[in-house]
């Protein structure tokens, strides 16, 4: 849907077949040299990632199933934080763009204290109601303390 309206309205990302294919030595190296340390982060961090199950795996499965709950509430705290993040690379970006960059800079300074406090307000929140939270889950005792950052017996 999204090529179709770029192409009926031919708008600037219309690009001719042409133009798609036009790869010359320059733009293959520049190509590379931009993506290569970007897959290589990416690889090491699904690696790590892929360690950290494996070491879960190892404790037993009550820890899994406690990581499980704990990367599910993780998640749903992380929307909030991607959504914040978004919002200030927007913002700042906007001013930056305008050539406003000392508007940039301000709100820059003003996000990064307004970051931490939410983020410090929604970790007391998520401690302040970690109970009610896990009391939703079926699972042993066990899979509890080891959700609630206990050692698994």
């Amino acid at each position: 849907m999204l090529l179709f309206i770029i192409y009926r309205k031919q708008l600037v990302a219309a690009a001719k077949l042409s133009e798609l294919l036009d790869l010359n030595l320059n733009f293959i190296r520049k190509f590379f040299q931009t993506t290569i340390p970007v897959i290589i982060n990416e690889s090491l961090w699904a690696l790590g990632f892929t360690m950290f199950t494996f070491i879960y795996a190892r404790m037993g499965t009550e820890v899994i199933a406690g990581i499980n709950i704990f990367k599910t509430i993780e998640g749903m705290g992380m929307v909030l934080f991607y959504g914040l993040a978004q919002a200030c690379a927007v913002t700042v970006g906007n001013k930056i763009g305008a050539g406003e960059e000392e508007q940039a800079r301000l709100y820059a300074r003003r996000y990064s204290i307004i970051s931490p406090l939410i983020a410090l307000v929604v970790g007391l929140l998520i401690l302040a109601t970690a109970n009610p939270i896990l009391s939703v889950y079926k699972v042993s005792e066990e899979v509890l303390l080891s959700t609630n950052g206990e050692p698994a017996k």
